[in-house]
């Protein structure tokens, strides 16, 4: 057999085995049940069928051991909750630094309305050390919801507006003033803002872990944000609930860059005018 010949017989076995464990995991329990039943036929049938005890047992044990480790992820889940985003500094703080200290680039996404509370986060986090030139290939996005925006949205009486303008100039003025560090070492600060309803806010950290809240309306007649107020929940990559909240967070965050009123790069390259 020629090699092309025995590498598309390689590809069409692999083929085969990733239908039949595609089909286990959809009809795992009627396989389960199925083998189990085949099993005790074929035990009584042994001396007519000796290759089917063998088989029959594969086909129930790797069913059954499906069904054990699905019941396992679905009882083994704990929600890791934290009441607000004061409680959630510790573990932005840890995971933030864990990734730093990991190796390859460090990208670190927020979505937030003020930016008060994330950017206060961060510049603890990793301000010095910025600064200082001792960070290499570090990405922040910043995604703040348009000054403008939330005093349309909540009435000029509310003060989320002016304070996100003003938490916007406090981190260009940071950016600025540590341009030539930020270039030394190959790293990046956007901050786009967007003129929509602010539904979530929070943490994600190299695509892999996210820390997630909730924006809700408040007051006696629901015209206040809830912001930082609402409980985060912390998700990665390792259960589908957590694969589903990262691609929803991400599709808010890249909605909200396509689509946003000012993107501020730095070092300097402006996107979008402010």
């Amino acid at each position: 057999m020629s090699h092309k010949a025995k590498k598309a017989q390689s590809h069409a076995d692999e083929s085969e085995y990733a239908a039949y464990f595609a089909w286990l995991q959809d009809h795992k329990r009627l396989a389960a049940w199925f083998g189990f039943v085949l099993v005790t036929v074929s035990a009584g049938l042994k001396s007519v069928v000796p290759q089917l005890l063998p088989i029959a047992a594969f086909v129930y044990l790797t069913a059954l051991t499906s069904v054990v480790v699905d019941i396992h992820r679905r009882t083994d889940v704990v929600r890791t909750v934290f009441p607000s985003h004061q409680e959630t500094a510790g573990a932005f703080l840890e995971e933030i630094t864990n990734a730093i200290h990991a190796h390859g680039p460090c990208e670190l996404d927020w979505i937030g309305v003020t930016m008060q509370s994330a950017w206060l986060t961060l510049e603890n986090a990793v301000g010095r050390a910025i600064a200082d030139g001792q960070i290499s290939d570090l990405h922040i996005r910043l995604l703040q919801s348009d000054p403008d925006y939330l005093r349309d949205l909540l009435g000029s009486d509310d003060g989320l507006g002016l304070l996100a303008r003003e938490q916007a100039e406090y981190i260009c003025r940071f950016c600025t003033r540590n341009t030539r560090s930020l270039n030394a070492t190959e790293s990046t600060i956007e901050l786009a803002q967007y003129a929509y309803m602010p539904n979530y806010h929070g943490l994600l950290v190299n695509k892999e872990v996210l820390y997630l809240a909730t924006v809700r309306w408040t007051g006696e007649d629901f015209s206040e944000l809830s912001v930082p107020h609402e409980p985060f929940e912390r998700f990665d990559r390792s259960t589908d609930r957590g694969r589903y909240m990262i691609g929803l967070y991400t599709a808010w965050l890249e909605r909200g860059f396509c689509t946003a009123s000012s993107v501020r790069q730095f070092p300097m390259t402006d996107i979008k005018a402010a």
